[in-house]
């Protein structure tokens, strides 16, 4: 799409050769970086460091608990009313927690075992702990909050018969994008294909540059999911500007994946190191008035924002989409959440981890 973009507006083409392999290797998150920098190969089976990280079996069905920050353990715990087990120092930060998971894991396990898997689900996530129940695909063609974003679409396949799709993925403020026609029947289009319009020839490129050469990008993300939005921004040819805080450093920042005989700190990580190559870096206070006017003057001279806060902080720190575009009304402000910032769920928790579970 970028280079679809670059050629419209340059008139020059580009050869795109994509190989499924590196895509794929891409997106593995921990597992480049760990083998990268301390050549430790990630199995399916390997142990977590983040703990607890299970699918539990309710009274009913399976549910998935994760705990990625202490203060989201410390609030499970109190969900859970205290137990006389929490107190014990083997469970008390998230090393010792790793080091003793199979008990950790039976114990959770006990207290889950009394709830109904969606009971459970929206008392934890009022507690603000990541629980996701495992869905069928039954379950999620009835989700409320699904169908409060119009997940689905119906789509017309002629003679009075309809199928429902899945939408668009990407919730813009048009709504999302519809799907024009249904997918075709055997042979339906073949009589068009001698009819299709000429098109006229792209010239070759003397001095290539990169399709998103020139493209401002403020990186308001921290963890995964935002932030390889933006290396691929990066990669593309755009100008990424990370914004980040000094009072809590990138949970990346923070995790100990670098080569022996490395000092460990917020500049060794290689897993911060991975998802943020080709990007500029700044501190602000977004606590501050004073930070939040720097970054509204940042705003002025660039294109895309790319935030992935919780639900609703981007507002509250004055910096939501109406108020960006009061500053430059042809920004982009790319929102990246686990529920999205609307529906009735839109303020619950989710890492990636949640999402298998919540899709079936």
């Amino acid at each position: 799409l970028a280079l679809v973009r670059e050629a419209r507006r340059s008139g020059t083409g580009d050869f795109i050769d994509l190989s499924i392999q590196a895509y794929v290797a891409s997106v593995l998150e921990v597992a480049i970086p760990a083998y990268s920098y301390t050549g430790n190969v990630v199995t399916r089976l390997h142990q977590r460091s983040l703990i607890p990280w299970r699918i539990f079996q309710a009274k009913d069905r399976p549910i998935f608990i994760v705990c990625v920050e202490q203060d989201q353990w410390e609030r499970l715990v109190e969900f859970m009313g205290t137990p006389d087990w929490t107190t014990l120092d083997v469970f008390a930060d998230q090393q010792n927690r790793a080091e003793n998971q199979d008990l950790v894991h039976t114990f959770v396990q006990e207290f889950v075992s009394d709830w109904i898997a969606d009971d459970l689900y929206h008392a934890a996530q009022k507690h603000r702990v990541c629980v996701a129940p495992v869905l069928s695909l039954g379950e999620i063609s009835g989700n409320e909050h699904l169908r409060a974003r119009n997940f689905f679409t119906q789509v017309e396949r002629g003679a009075g018969e309809s199928v429902q799709h899945m939408a668009s993925a990407v919730l813009g403020t048009q709504g999302r994008a519809d799907i024009a026609r249904p997918a075709p029947t055997l042979g339906e289009h073949n009589p068009d294909l001698g009819t299709l319009p000429a098109r006229e020839p792209a010239q070759a490129s003397t001095s290539p540059t990169l399709p998103l050469d020139g493209v401002r990008v403020l990186d308001l993300t921290w963890a995964w999911a935002g932030p390889f939005a933006t290396l691929n921004l990066a990669h593309l040819g755009a100008q990424v500007i990370r914004i980040e805080s000094e009072k809590r450093a990138d949970l990346y920042r923070r995790f100990s994946v670098c080569p022996e005989g490395v000092e460990q700190t917020l500049n060794t990580s290689g897993m911060f190191n991975q998802w943020n190559q080709g990007k500029s870096s700044i501190t602000i206070d977004l606590g501050s008035s004073e930070g939040v006017q720097l970054v509204r003057e940042l705003v002025k001279h660039s294109d895309v924002v790319v935030q992935n806060f919780a639900t609703g902080v981007i507002d509250r720190l004055g910096l939501g989409y109406e108020a960006l575009r009061s500053i430059n009304p042809g920004i982009i402000l790319a929102s990246i959440s686990g529920y999205g910032q609307s529906g009735p769920y839109r303020e619950y928790m989710g890492y990636g981890p949640a999402i298998p579970p919540l899709t079936g």
